[in-house]
């Protein structure tokens, strides 16, 4: 995972609820672009990745909004309304059953990034075989989580932030850029038990 020299840097959340219950995916972006901002990494975001997620998701996942700050380098913020729901037509299983992704480290002294969605339907396994449909929807996620968005000029990179080093915290975060992106499996968020 090559270290990121860009100079700008935003934190973004796509805040969702389930059964009631707030969910976040936090993501970090980066672009050198002059023109890039957090309104158009939202709009960005919400075009180009939004739609795939959705698409393995159940009905009753809910996205609300994605808040976005700059985190280094500019200290700009968006809030944008989605409003959309998952695209499967079927109940979810508990906020804490979630689909895992790992975003693969370059280099052995660097650590993996791993995201966990929310709203797995209950027919998206069975018998610890998961869907075809969904299975397809997921894979080609991973894939595109290794790809830089863009709304209309800006390009936005996706990034792992890196807070810690030797179990010891850094004055300042490290971003990096990672190599490929691969759906696991079926996992538990742990922070969203009850």
């Amino acid at each position: 995972m090559p270290l990121y020299t860009g100079t700008k840097v935003w934190k973004l959340i796509d805040n969702q609820t389930l059964y009631g219950i707030q969910c976040q995916n936090v993501y970090f972006f980066g672009s050198s672009d002059s023109g890039a901002n957090a309104h158009d990494l939202n709009a960005a975001f919400d075009a180009a990745w939004l739609p795939n997620i959705l698409d393995f998701q159940s009905e009753d996942l809910h996205h609300v909004n994605l808040d976005t700050v700059g985190v280094k380098g500019v200290f700009d913020f968006d809030t944008f309304v989605t409003g959309d729901d998952g695209a499967i037509a079927d109940t979810s299983e508990p906020v804490f059953v979630a689909w895992s992704f790992r975003q693969d480290r370059a280099a052995a002294n660097e650590r993996h990034g791993y995201k966990r969605y929310a709203g797995v339907p209950d027919s998206g396994w069975i018998g610890g075989d998961i869907d075809s449909t969904i299975l397809a929807a997921l894979n080609a996620f991973a894939t595109e989580l290794n790809d830089a968005i863009a709304f209309s000029t800006p390009v936005y990179v996706p990034l792992i932030q890196r807070r810690f080093l030797d179990k010891v915290e850094l004055d300042e975060p490290e971003y990096y850029t990672y190599s490929t992106a691969s759906f696991r499996d079926i996992s538990t968020q742990s922070t969203r038990k009850p």
